[in-house]
């Protein structure tokens, strides 16, 4: 089990106390003895045994440390989803499956109203709460809104468009074994061939998913862990 702390204990005892209504409810379930993981959200983790157990505060024992690096190549996403504050889900499951950075992309004037109401900071709250339940020691960036994705691509990164008519698979298609990857799942269809002009290689995700959100989800999941079958080789 997974808890998320701001910094990792300096010494060998640790008192987790004032947790939020998820961790505080996951904390209750424990018992002296058992093992936890703690972690700081940036790769850093150490190993603890549960020695008392008090409502949902937690006393430990630090047991070990490790730092796991940051998985290789990064993998961003960018979803275009009009009212994107609503997409606490979307954000979830993308956090589980291990992208590095999670952004919108909607237009103008809706990115205008989306950053005067600020849901990023219920972003990380979701992101930190998924991290948690599925083990994932890096939280994920919660990247600005963005009207383009162009620059991202001029810096270097290795681009995709999520495109259901593409030629090329995403299960197929070759990628790099370092650097960022960016996927783009557009919310109009009419940004497909301005991202394909700026070097973003269109892929398909097989089978298609007609909601942007799912189509994120599963098309970020393939590529997480296409990611890792590569760096494995």
């Amino acid at each position: 089990m997974l808890f998320l702390v701001d910094e990792l204990p300096p010494g060998d005892r640790f008192r987790l106390a004032g947790l939020r209504s998820g961790a505080a409810r996951r904390a209750r379930a424990h018992r002296p003895g058992q093992e936890v993981l703690l972690g700081n959200g940036r790769g850093g983790t150490a190993r603890a045994v549960v020695t008392e157990v008090a409502g949902a505060r937690l006393d430990l024992e630090v047991t070990g440390r490790e730092f796991v690096p940051r998985p290789e190549p990064a993998v961003l996403v960018v979803h275009g989803v009009a009212g994107a504050d609503r997409d606490g889900l979307a954000v979830a499951e993308l956090t589980a499956a291990g992208a590095a950075e999670i952004a919108p992309m909607v237009p103008g004037p809706v990115a205008d109203r989306w950053q005067r109401r600020d849901p990023a900071p219920y972003w990380r709250r979701v992101a930190r709460d998924a991290a948690e339940r599925s083990g994932q020691v890096w939280l994920p960036r919660i990247g600005a809104v963005y009207r383009s994705v162009v620059r991202r691509f001029e810096w270097g990164a290795t681009g995709f468009v999520l495109d259901p008519t593409a030629t090329e698979s995403l299960s197929t298609v070759d990628l790099p074994t370092a650097g960022e990857l960016v996927l783009v799942v557009p919310g109009d269809p009419g940004e497909l061939a301005a991202l394909a002009g700026a070097g973003a290689i269109p892929v398909r995700h097989d089978p298609p998913e007609p909601d942007p959100r799912t189509a994120a989800i599963a098309a970020a999941t393939a590529l997480v862990n296409r990611r890792i079958s590569t760096a494995g080789h």
